[in-house]
């Protein structure tokens, strides 16, 4: 830009010193016809002073016009440089910023890619799931009934507090095939039952229920569950007792006195009343044995 302003001004002042010296040339020729027609020496002499003063005249216009002409013309280049310069930066930096962004875009594309990728694969990884947990739920609806059947049937052998804990779940096993019920709840049912079952039969449970036991009338007594295997009661008193065992549809209760005492320093015992110590009670498994 520098240069093709320098080139302008170049050619602006060729071109006025080429007018100027065409405008003088025309008028020397005029005033030589003249000066041959009248042939006098003294217009001559005129002609060339009038003509020399107004070149020197004109001349000194000439150049004051060219260095006003050259110093516009020098300020312009220097303000037009200056804001190129500024314009030059300005862009410069317009670029670096774009570039960033651009980087910036493009690694937040990759990263999609990757994510839309593992995505896509964990999809994958989730239907594959999907698909083996409802082939187990389908095997497993397919043994419901048959679970419930089963469960039902060992429900008729658990002790009453056993009983009185799964009462919710066992109301809500269906009885037929009528029973609108979904299979998340059946199979809940089971779950907890059978829970609740395994966490009686692995410990030592009291119960104060009120029994009827052979001829000796109704009574509150103390009842020492040992898991689901066999129980043993006594009485407020400590002289009446028995063993209790499993039976279908109630436990079956027996009168010991023989147990009686230790019965009462077991139920002691288990409410921290004394301190433990081994005790001998009688393990019956069937109706005529100890």
């Amino acid at each position: 830009m520098h240069s093709f302003l320098g080139s302008t001004w170049i050619f602006n002042i060729y071109s006025r010193f080429f007018d100027c010296v065409l405008k003088k040339a025309i008028f020397l020729a005029v005033i030589l016809n003249i000066l041959r027609r009248k042939g006098s020496v003294c217009c001559l002499f005129l002609a060339t002073h009038l003509l020399a003063q107004e070149s020197a005249g004109e001349k000194l216009s000439e150049t004051r016009a060219l260095l006003e002409e050259w110093v516009r013309t020098e300020t312009l280049i220097s303000e037009e440089a200056a804001q190129w310069k500024v314009e030059k930066r300005i862009l410069k930096d317009i670029a670096q910023v774009a570039g960033r962004e651009l980087e910036d875009l493009e690694r937040g594309l990759q990263r999609l890619k990757e994510s839309e990728t593992a995505g896509e694969s964990a999809r994958d990884t989730l239907l594959q799931r999907q698909e083996e947990l409802q082939a187990i739920v389908d095997r497993i609806e397919l043994r419901l009934p048959t679970l419930e059947a089963s469960l039902l049937e060992r429900l008729e052998w658990f002790p009453a507090p056993l009983l009185r804990k799964v009462e919710l779940y066992e109301k809500r096993i269906p009885r037929s095939k009528d029973d609108n019920i979904s299979f998340l709840v059946r199979a809940q049912n089971i779950a907890v039952i059978l829970r609740e079952a395994d966490d009686f039969n692995s410990r030592i449970t009291l119960d104060k229920p009120t029994l009827k036991v052979e001829d000796i009338g109704e009574r509150v007594y103390d009842v020492l569950y040992f898991g689901l295997a066999t129980a043993y009661f006594v009485d407020a008193t400590g002289k009446v007792g028995g063993i209790g065992i499993p039976a279908k549809g109630g436990w079956k209760w027996k009168l010991d006195e023989s147990v009686a005492p230790l019965v009462r320093d077991a139920v002691q015992m288990r409410e921290k009343e004394v301190l433990a110590e081994f005790l001998g009670l009688p393990f019956q498994i069937d109706e005529g044995g100890n």
